[in-house]
Order: C-alpha cells, then structure tokens, then sequence
C-alpha cells in the first residue's frame, strides 16, 4: 500500500451517482471496477449496514467472516495466537464468499477513538426487533436491504443476504463482563468512508431504523451515498 498525499486543492470531477438514503430506508446501487463509493454520515451518529455482490454473479456475496479471515497475522496464527480485528483500516479489503476481493477502503475521515466497520453477527431484522426489543412488526436492515434489491430488479432473496459489513457502527468490549457492547457513534456530521470497487458489484446501504437506542445515537438519521469515476485528489489514500 502507498499513500498519496496532495497538499494543493484540486477538483474532483462530480460524482455520477448522489443520492440520500432517507433514514430508516435502504438504496442499491450498482458499480463499475475501478469506482469509488463514498458513504457519508450526514449528520453524525448515524450507522450504515452495507452488503454487496458481484454484478455478474449474485451468488457471490460479501463475506465478513473471509474479510476478517484476511486480516489476521499469518505469522501469529502460525504461532497459535489469533485474534478479531474488528474493523477494518485504509488499505484493507473487503472479500467475497469466494475470497475475492470486492472493494478497497482507501479513504476515512478521522473519528475520534475510530470506528467499527465489522459487523458483529446478522443486522437488525422484524425478529431482532420483536424477539429483543419487543416491537412487533417493524422492518429492521435485512428488510430494507430486501426491499432495496427488488425495487432494482436485483435477484436476491432475504434469505440469501449476507451479514452486513457496518460503517459508522460503535462496538467495544466491557472490561468487566467481557461482552460485547452497542455504543454511541463517535462519527460528526460529514464524517464518511471511500472504497474503490475491485470488481463490477451491486451495493446496498441502509440509514440503519434502530433507534431509539444508542446504535444511532437515539435517532435514525440519512446516509449520503456518491459513486465517482475517481478519488478525490485532496485527501490522503490508500491507494
């Protein structure tokens, strides 16, 4: 990986695709190999559900099982050490169930303490939200997703969507129960994620409805979603 810096402000050629996700909604969006996807938390606090799939192949999904597979240290798991990296970094991939990479995070905007990128097992669904917060009823990620696929005529199944790959999402562990907790975001408004597309893909993002809650700072808010033939030449890239 090598980093490109420009110190002089540069135009970036407007992006073919700006669309706003409304909150608590999905959109899919299709990419050519060699875009960029730009997802931007508009007004801070707000978490993105994100899965893709080859366009050529639908079957070929999104995996955050063999993308976190990737990022582990061959040399320590050779050792007997492993370990769960949680989220990804600039420069990190984002691979197929058939270990193909999809997409690159080339670009983030600083958050402070960072933030989660990895999901942390399915989306919120009607049974996430009846079975634990006990409304009945309520669409969650997975039935946006779903809806979003067949308002694009993209022949995806409920059942055959992937656990999500999670921008924005705030999850630590606590020190004294050693469980895994949902916090509130660290992301401000106009914080955002680029990754440029390593194959043709179909991409799905939601404007995550949990809320209240702390996932979503108690309130669900848009996501702002652009597809560029080209990076933008001010920022710093893991290129």
């Amino acid at each position: 990986m090598s980093s490109v810096y420009h110190n002089v402000l540069k135009e970036r050629k407007p992006p073919v695709v700006d669309e706003i996700i409304p909150a608590r909604t999905a959109g899919a969006f299709t990419l050519k190999k060699g875009q960029f996807l730009r997802v931007i938390d508009v007004m801070g606090k707000q978490v993105s559900d994100t899965t893709y799939y080859n366009l050529h192949n639908l079957k070929e999904k999104s995996c955050p099982g063999a993308t976190e597979a990737a990022l582990r240290t061959p040399g320590r798991v050779s050792q007997g050490i492993d370990f769960y990296a949680g989220k990804l970094t600039v420069g990190n991939k984002i691979l197929s169930t058939l270990f193909n990479p999809m997409l690159t995070l080339v670009y983030e905007t600083p958050a402070p303490g960072g933030t989660h990128h990895l999901g942390q097992g399915r989306m919120c669904s009607r049974w996430w939200f009846e079975k634990v917060a006990g409304e009945k009823g309520r669409n969650g990620c997975l039935e946006l997703m779903a809806k979003a696929l067949k308002d694009g005529d993209f022949d995806v199944k409920m059942e055959e969507i992937p656990d999500p790959i999670t921008f924005f999402m705030r999850i630590e562990i606590n020190p004294e129960t050693h469980a895994w907790e949902i916090r509130e975001p660290w992301t401000r408004p106009g914080d955002l994620v680029e990754l440029r597309a390593e194959m043709d893909l179909v991409a799905v993002l939601t404007a995550c409805p949990w809320n209240p809650g702390t996932c979503n700072a108690l309130n669900s808010k848009p996501i702002r979603v652009q597809i560029c033939d080209e990076p933008d030449p001010n920022m710093i890239l893991g290129l």
